[in-house]
């Protein structure tokens, strides 16, 4: 589980902490304060791990300067993650240069039993694994992490790695993309969804069928009028999904309202093999009286992370008071234009006004603009 995360000048993160994740957390703020940005450094720093970035930039439509603060395109982009299991901490650590597209380090270190140690290390072309140098060729030049390229004879024991493989982060949702039909194979597991949504009849076709059950009769708790679904097989292994409402036919899920859509991307999603799932703005299209039940869903979730932003007062009113406190996190810009973090209602102001009112209420009746104004002064 992912405890921590530091970032120094990657977009608006120009010196940036986020310290003590709960299992299930809650980004809100203001327009432009760097939410969205947030998740795009989470998808980043897989890609940088898999050795993708230039694949994640021509997504993103980024130029390697533009990873960069406005401020000074001259900077290093460097970034660190914690995570635990069990007894173990462990913290990836690393340096690149976006302009030269180069890792210039890359350290990984544990924590065990009060215990600290370096597991392994990457700089100047020098490599060293659990203490024991290794050689690599000169002219190596990893434009990722070295991971992507070299493998350690105990891969596993590099947990830290094996969380930010499996994280997975989902931006704007696009209806078009997420009914879209896919192709699959018989061979394939877990088909990989795209951050738009992309691909999702293909992951729901390669799901074991009882799996695929449990989505809809979930998504049936949100929409009582779906009463059965199947994927339609068409030539060369593409697929459709096929719904029919209560007194209907079968129709096509490109005819689904936009919010069942979302609704179906995030709930299925949670059968997913992720690590950490992170959901951009998640009330998006979805009527005010599904709020509380999806909140109530993602609290219940087993076995992985979540990471929402949202806009919604009301989204955040079902929190109890001990839940706001602890997951809810307040983004912002200082006056440098840097995005900042803290947990929103373990400020004082917040915390009085906990006393008489809802966390959505105390937050509604704020005016976040002055609140935000307030932490820069």
């Amino acid at each position: 589980m992912f405890q921590k995360i530091e970032i120094h000048n990657f977009k608006s993160l120009g010196e940036f902490v986020l310290p003590d994740w709960p299992k299930v957390i809650f980004l809100t703020g203001l327009n432009g304060s760097g939410k969205s940005t947030f998740l795009q450094f989470l998808d980043f720093a897989r890609a940088f791990l898999l050795g993708r970035v230039a694949e994640w930039r021509e997504r993103n439509h980024y130029q390697p300067e533009d990873l960069l603060p406005l401020d000074d395109r001259e900077k290093h982009l460097s970034f660190s993650l914690t995570a635990s299991q069990e007894e173990r901490t462990q913290t990836w650590s690393v340096v690149y240069d976006p302009k030269a597209e180069r890792c210039l380090k890359e350290e990984v270190t544990e924590e065990k039993k009060g215990t600290m140690q370096t597991r392994f290390r990457f700089e100047n072309q020098a490599v060293i694994l659990d203490g024991t140098p290794c050689s690599l060729p000169a002219t190596l030049a990893p434009k990722g992490s070295l991971f992507s390229v070299f493998s350690p004879t105990n891969p596993k024991e590099f947990f830290i790695l094996e969380e930010i493989r499996r994280l997975k982060v989902f931006q704007v949702l696009d209806p078009t993309a997420i009914a879209q039909s896919t192709q699959t194979s018989a061979a394939e597991r877990d088909f990989s969804v795209a951050p738009n949504g992309k691909g999702l009849v293909g992951f729901l076709a390669t799901m074991k069928e009882g799996e695929r059950l449990t989505v809809f009769q979930e998504l049936q708790e949100f929409y009582p009028c779906l009463k059965e679904h199947k994927i339609k097989k068409q030539t060369f292994g593409w697929k459709n999904l096929m719904l029919k409402e209560e007194g209907g036919r079968f129709f096509d899920s490109t005819h689904l309202s936009y919010g069942t859509l979302r609704l179906l991307v995030i709930l299925s999603q949670l059968h997913s093999s992720a690590s950490l799932l992170a959901f951009d703005e998640i009330e998006n299209g979805l009527n005010q009286e599904m709020l509380e039940k999806l909140l109530k869903t993602l609290l219940n979730v087993k076995g992985k992370q979540l990471l929402v932003t949202t806009h919604s007062a009301q989204f955040l009113n079902y929190l109890s008071v001990e839940e706001a406190q602890e997951k809810v996190f307040f983004f912002y810009k200082d006056s440098t234009g840097s995005t900042r973090a803290r947990k929103l209602f373990q400020d004082p102001q917040f915390q009085k006004a906990l006393d008489f009112l809802g966390a959505g209420e105390a937050l509604g009746n704020t005016n976040l603009v002055e609140y935000a104004q307030s932490l820069n002064s």
